[in-house]
């Protein structure tokens, strides 16, 4: 409903790139959690209430369309194609002899379908989807280069962006890749983001719990074989085990072209769906025929461990929220030119947030309002250590700017521009620092790179800035480039 409310107006989205993306900022969030939720749907239209069931279902469907992501249509397919193959048991159907006419003509038409489907999907965003192939080409090289151990958890935006920013330098990336490379915080795909930051070992750990919850079906099948006695007592029990299942199976589909584990509200359904699962299969015993594991005395140490952890991780949530709300207080403090207030609360907070890009780069910016460079400048060294998107470059790059260090400045936005090629301010920043160290040579060859670069939302801006390189080239006396450039 608040995707409706959205559509139609009434509220503003939380992102000026999308009409509407639900309560997030991404819809891609939103919609991937309403995705999710179609199992639930399918499972309650087989019992009562059907017509507010429906409603509901309809309404979600709608939600869905207008929030445009493609991840999520392909859970909602997925889940509705396991959940119901379940039900009705079409394995059994084509595994009988009798049925190979038809079972062969039903995969030509599914094939015909996914094909038609998979195009569509490709070409309703097709920038978008050559992006996300040149992620997954770049993360496959990283994950190779560390292919046992990977780069470390949590590492994957800093590492990838300057990998890609290198990529670019060397001049390995094509035209395409160039229009479409830009800062990047997640692969997209949780196998590849496991390679990168686990390695093999990584990729082990997540096969293992996605397999865990997928061979289920083969224990399940063997449990209740097609001629049981007991087959109609059974039903209830399977169609729970049938929604668990099909949620699971749409989040693992989802999971390949998008990143779902770090996103709460998804993992939370994955859970439920889990212990869906766990509660109608036999549980398989670690520790089978070792008593101690049995006994009243482990049960209740084992508990007691558990709660002991869980309080302890807790704890620790709690303190870095409240730093980070404390962070957040600082940067609104700063805004309003509260700068020494902003400062006192800022210098509190670095033991618990020494290791977080965002409050070095509040610090850093605080200190560059002061006119305090120096210290502005090792706050944004700090934030390089832990973050390698634009913002963090672009702020140390100006402080270099005001410091007059002109050398330093070009090599920060030399790698601001490989981070975001297509970023037209970016590029004249970084003229505008070539011009500071008197590189004539480089100014002229990217004056040129701006004149024929193409934007990829025309704008007003981007033609002050096209008319200022022409007008430069002309100053610097390179007039028979500009008629050869204004003609490509």
């Amino acid at each position: 409903m608040y995707c409706f409310i959205q559509y139609s107006g009434f509220v503003k989205s939380q992102n000026n790139d999308f009409k509407v993306t639900g309560s997030w900022e991404n819809p891609n969030v939103t919609a991937m959690f309403l995705a999710l939720t179609v199992p639930f749907f399918l499972y309650l239209l087989k019992r009562k209430n059907k017509k507010i069931i429906l409603a509901g279902f309809v309404i979600s469907i709608s939600a869905l369309l207008m929030l445009k992501c493609r991840a999520a249509f392909i859970g909602t397919i997925v889940s509705i194609i396991v959940f119901y193959s379940l039900e009705y048991r079409l394995a059994d159907w084509a595994k009988n002899k009798k049925n190979n006419l038809s079972v062969k003509a039903f995969l030509v038409l599914s094939l015909i379908i996914s094909v038609s489907a998979c195009s569509y999907l490709y070409n309703s965003k097709k920038d978008s989807a050559d992006g996300r192939k040149f992620i997954w080409k770049l993360s496959s090289v990283m994950a190779m280069e560390k292919p046992l151990t990977g780069y470390g958890y949590g590492s994957f935006e800093k590492e990838y962006n300057l990998f890609q920013a290198n990529y670019i330098k060397k001049g390995n990336a094509t035209p395409e890749e160039l229009v479409n490379a830009g800062p990047v915080i997640m692969p997209h795909n949780e196998l590849l983001l496991h390679a990168v930051e686990g390695g093999f070992i990584g990729v082990l750990l997540i096969s293992l719990f996605f397999g865990s919850l997928l061979f289920t079906i083969r224990q399940k099948n063997k449990d209740n074989p097609e001629n049981s006695e007991d087959k109609i007592t059974k039903v209830p029990e399977n169609s729970f085990f049938n929604l668990g299942y099909a949620g699971t199976i749409s989040f693992i589909a989802m999971s390949m072209v998008n990143s779902t584990t770090q996103i709460i509200p998804l993992m939370c359904l994955l859970m439920i769906y889990a212990a869906m699962i766990c509660s109608t299969t036999e549980p398989v015993s670690v520790f089978k025929g070792i008593s101690f594991f049995k006994t009243d005395q482990f049960l209740i140490i084992f508990k007691a461990c558990t709660i002991s952890a869980s309080s302890f991780l807790l704890y620790q949530v709690i303190i870095l929220a409240s730093a980070d709300r404390q962070n957040k207080k600082a940067k609104l403090l700063k805004e309003t030119g509260n700068y020494e207030q902003s400062w006192q609360i800022l210098a509190s907070l670095e033991p618990a947030l020494k290791e977080n890009s965002d409050y070095w780069q509040n610090y850093g910016h605080l200190y560059f309002k002061m006119q305090r460079f120096p210290e502005a400048s090792v706050c944004f060294e700090k934030a390089k250590k832990f973050s390698s998107l634009p913002p963090v470059y672009l702020g140390s790059g100006k402080i270099y700017h005001k410091l007059k260090q002109y050398p330093h400045a070009v090599q920060e936005y030399e790698t601001l521009v490989a981070l975001y090629p297509s970023k037209f301010l970016y590029r004249m920043l970084l003229l505008e620092m070539y011009l500071k160290n008197k590189n004539i040579p480089n100014a002229i060859s990217l004056a040129e790179e701006i004149i024929r670069l193409k934007p990829k939302i025309p704008s007003e801006k981007v033609g002050r800035y096209k008319s200022h390189c022409r007008a430069l080239l002309i100053k610097l006396g390179v007039p028979k480039n500009i008629k050869k450039i204004q003609t490509q």
